[in-house]
C-alpha cells in the first residue's frame, strides 16, 4: 500500500491523468480510454468508469470519502503515464528553432537580454529569438545616439558659459 496523504495521493492522480491526455482539461473520451487500459494493467474484467475518474479529478467538488483512491487504480495510472507524474515535470510549451523532432536537450533555460521580454529559452544566444536580438540593438542604438547628443548639448553649453565668462570680464 502505498503510503502518502490524500492530497498527495490526488495530486499524483491528476498528474498521471494530465500527462497520460496531453491537456489540463482531459475529454470523455480519453477518459473512456485511460480507465479501459488501466483496468488491462491492474487486472481488472470490468474498467473504471470515465465518471469515477472525472470525480477524482474534481475531488473539491464531491464528497471525498465516498471516491477513495484506490491503490491499484493509481498504481496503474502512474505505469500508463510513464512515472512522468512523478518526475515534477510540468507541461509547457517549446517552439524549437533548428532542432530535430524528439531531441534531448540538456541545460538550463534563461530569460532573454531583452529586458522587456519574459521568454526562457534554452540555447547559446543570448536572445531568444532574432527579432529580440534586433528590436533590443535598435533599443541600444538609440540609446547611444540619446547620450551623444545629450554630450553634445553639454559641450555646447559649457562652451557657450567659457564664452560669456571671458565676454563679461
Amino acid at each position: 500500500m502505498l503510503i502518502q496523504t490524500r492530497s498527495a495521493r490526488h495530486r499524483l492522480l491528476r498528474n498521471a491523468i494530465f500527462t497520460i491526455c496531453g491537456s489540463r482539461e482531459p475529454t470523455t473520451a480519453c477518459l473512456s480510454d485511460i480507465c479501459r487500459r488501466a483496468a488491462k494493467i491492474a487486472g481488472r474484467a470490468k474498467p473504471w468508469g470515465h465518471r469515477h475518474l472525472y470525480v477524482l479529478l474534481h475531488l473539491d467538488r464531491y464528497d471525498a470519502d465516498k471516491y477513495p483512491i484506490t491503490d491499484e487504480l493509481l498504481k496503474s495510472l502512474i505505469s500508463l503515464s510513464g512515472r512522468e507524474a512523478t518526475n515534477g515535470k510540468r507541461v509547457v510549451k517549446v517552439y524549437a528553432h533548428q532542432v530535430r523532432p524528439f531531441a534531448v536537450i540538456l541545460m538550463r533555460s534563461r530569460k532573454c537580454a531583452r529586458p522587456s521580454c519574459h521568454t526562457h529559452f534554452v540555447g547559446l544566444g543570448n536572445y531568444c529569438s532574432d527579432k529580440c536580438r534586433t528590436l533590443y540593438t535598435k533599443h541600444l542604438r538609440k540609446q547611444a545616439a540619446k547620450r551623444k547628443r545629450r554630450a553634445e548639448l553639454l559641450r555646447r553649453r559649457r562652451a557657450q558659459r567659457k564664452r560669456h565668462t571671458r565676454r563679461s570680464r
